[in-house]
């Protein structure tokens, strides 16, 4: 049976709409069949484009990303990461910079413990070093984003931000120098030398250690711990 227009007309549109795969909108999508998926609260779309833009920022760094890419795998249209973030910078600074600010302001929970306090000296500083090295090992990319946002972005500065993530941390280093009858150090330098420590082996580990050696975590943890309580128990033995 021959077709009429109107036949041809509508096969052109379903041949067209094939072509498109999922047609995007706000809130939801809609198939090429027509489906409708589940609209998604404004809540599940935020964590959505966080997630995305974790992901899209590890992965590229934070100049070779776009926001294209990020909403695109968000499942979103691109200017919702606008009216959410206000700009590309702004998705970097929540998706990227604040998880890993929360998670070195968790380091405190470490000194808090029930068994903390009854711990050796050795055990305390095994505690802290693994805590601190399990996290960063985790967040591994996004920090090397972060170094490469702070590198080569003009006004990107990492400084005041770490600066008081890492400050309750030095308080409690403070104390437990007090409660353990440790040498006098400043705290200060006791907390942020021992954490760029951790932060160069977790991170940086492929320049610290040829690839065919790199020591083992439970390696370094120990190396580490005891470096640190030599170096809080032993001043007497600096000339």
């Amino acid at each position: 049976m021959a077709s009429t227009p109107a036949d041809r007309t509508l096969g052109r549109a379903v041949g067209w709409a094939g072509t498109m795969g999922p047609l995007r909108f706000f809130g939801g999508s809609m198939t090429a069949a027509g489906e409708r998926r589940p609209r998604r609260s404004t809540a599940e779309i935020r964590a959505a484009m966080l997630d995305a833009g974790r992901t899209i920022f590890g992965e590229y760094g934070y100049h070779r990303a776009n926001t294209r890419d990020i909403a695109e795998r968000a499942g979103v249209a691109e200017i919702l990461l606008f009216r959410h973030f206000g700009s590309k910078r702004g998705l970097f600074r929540d998706a990227v910079l604040e998880p890993v600010l929360r998670a070195w302001q968790s380091f405190e929970t470490v000194w808090f413990t029930p068994d903390y306090s009854e711990m050796s000296d050795l055990e305390s500083a095994r505690l802290y070093v693994a805590t601190v090295y399990d996290s960063l090992v985790e967040q591994r990319d996004l920090i090397i984003a972060l170094h490469g946002a702070a590198t080569h972005e003009d006004g990107f500065d990492l400084g005041a931000p770490i600066d008081a993530a890492l400050r309750p941390n030095t308080g409690d280093m403070e104390r437990t120098i007090e409660e353990r009858d440790f040498v006098q150090v400043d705290a200060f330098w006791a907390m942020r030398l021992s954490f760029g420590l951790i932060l160069a082996a977790a991170v940086f580990d492929d320049w610290l250690y040829p690839a065919e050696s790199r020591p083992s975590r439970e390696e370094f943890i120990e190396q580490l711990a005891v470096y640190v309580i030599a170096a809080l128990t032993n001043r007497d033995k600096i000339s």
